[in-house]
């Protein structure tokens, strides 16, 4: 009996029309690291383009109406954003292997995870990234050179400005507080401890193969917390395992993973943080962000533990690309 390959050609077809594909990124990015993170293990072709101030403004603003990477522009002129739907999008152009479990119960918690690590870790990846100031001055000048070259400014001057600009709006204006700091600066060590627990007897945080919770978590543990310096030596010295994990995950393709995969499930003991984070702290949070944004409102003030309010915006994402 021959096959039907009808299917197959179709998809090939299709391909063809936005093939090849181009990545907007930056190279300090919290979400470019995690979307490309991706593209290299499904070995996903593209061509990889490093923004800077004009291409912002000039190519990617009129196209997805924010000056945000990543971003993808496809051959056909259509142009994805934000990373889990970009992911969902090529989990069904590319199936496999998935990075997505099949097992609902754990599809549910792997999306809830990588939702976590994106909403959630991200400002803690900040406060370590812009509060020590080996680290806030390393990226003032990196930025000021690489991303803000064009900028009608003294690079030294354009990257102060950014940084200061990162702190007040991102850090003190979300939140970031006397007294809220401990929890915010705190969340980094508890990631690296429930990590290195995982990663004791597997390796990746699943089990054999990459899957979403290792895309999701290397947004914050890769760009910012292995490369910026105050961070990256913390985590060599107190979690090496999870800083040979960047690299691995870095450095994983599909066609390499040649074993069965084999996953464990979210009952292993390194992730009994992260589910009480998620379920004490973060899925209020959701809860009560759905609420606001049907009512309308602005902004939510949401207490986590048991210290003032953190607040984040509901109507509109402030927040820069690193």
């Amino acid at each position: 009996m021959k096959a039907d390959t009808s299917d197959a050609q179709s998809t090939e077809l299709e391909r063809q029309e936005w093939e090849p594909m181009t990545a907007y990124v930056a190279d300090m990015s919290y979400f470019s690291g995690k979307m490309e993170a991706y593209l290299r293990y499904k070995e996903i072709d593209y061509d990889r383009r490093i923004v800077t101030s004009k291409v912002l403004r000039d190519e990617v603003l009129p196209a997805t109406g924010l000056m945000k990477v990543p971003v993808i522009r496809l051959a056909n002129g259509q142009w994805l954003k934000d990373t889990t739907p970009m992911i969902d999008w090529f989990e069904r152009e590319f199936p496999e292997p998935p990075v997505v479990p099949e097992d609902p119960v754990l599809r549910f918690v792997s999306k809830l995870v990588e939702d976590y690590a994106d909403e959630w870790c991200w400002r803690a990846a900040l406060y370590w990234r812009w509060i020590p100031k080996e680290s806030r001055k390393l990226l003032m000048s990196r930025i000021g050179h690489e991303a803000l070259g064009d900028f009608p400014a003294p690079k030294s001057l354009a990257g102060w400005y950014y940084g200061r600009r990162q702190i007040a709006t991102y850090l003190r204006g979300d939140g970031v507080s006397e007294a809220t700091e401990p929890h915010v600066r705190g969340q980094y060590v508890d990631l690296l401890d429930s990590m290195s627990l995982l990663l004791a007897d597997q390796p990746f945080l699943l089990g054999s193969h990459p899957t979403l919770v290792d895309i999701g978590l290397f947004g914050p543990m890769f760009r910012h917390y292995a490369q910026d310096p105050t961070p990256g030596r913390l985590m060599e010295e107190r979690a090496p395992a999870v800083y040979a994990w960047v690299g691995r995950l870095w450095n994983a393709r599909a066609s390499r993973m040649t074993a069965p995969m084999r996953l464990s499930d979210f009952t292993h003991p390194g992730w009994a943080y992260f589910l009480e984070e998620i379920a004490t702290n973060y899925w209020p949070f959701l809860l009560r962000s759905a609420e606001a944004w049907r009512a309308g409102e602005s902004r939510v003030d949401h207490q986590a533990h048991g210290g003032p309010p953190l607040f984040q915006y509901v109507n509109c994402d402030p927040r820069a690309a690193s």
